[in-house]
């Protein structure tokens, strides 16, 4: 599964072509549902740096015990 979260586009045509070649579910962050997280055995997170922060990180840290397991 390939989570991206893109300000302008850009992370977003890199999620799809990344998504495209491993075959892989691709959910735009803002829609996602964090339930959903266990379904999946393996996360990509994409997102754009954004005045020297990660644009969207914070669904990974607000779900990281879901996500560590």
């Amino acid at each position: 599964m390939f989570l991206s979260k893109s300000r302008y586009g850009s992370s977003e045509k890199y999620a799809t072509w990344i998504a495209e070649e491993l075959e892989a579910d691709l959910f735009a962050q803002d829609s996602f549902d964090a339930k959903k997280f266990h379904s999946y055995e393996c996360v990509v997170f994409g997102g754009s740096l954004y005045a020297s922060e990660l644009i969207g990180i914070n669904v990974i840290n607000e779900n990281f015990e879901t996500l560590r397991n």
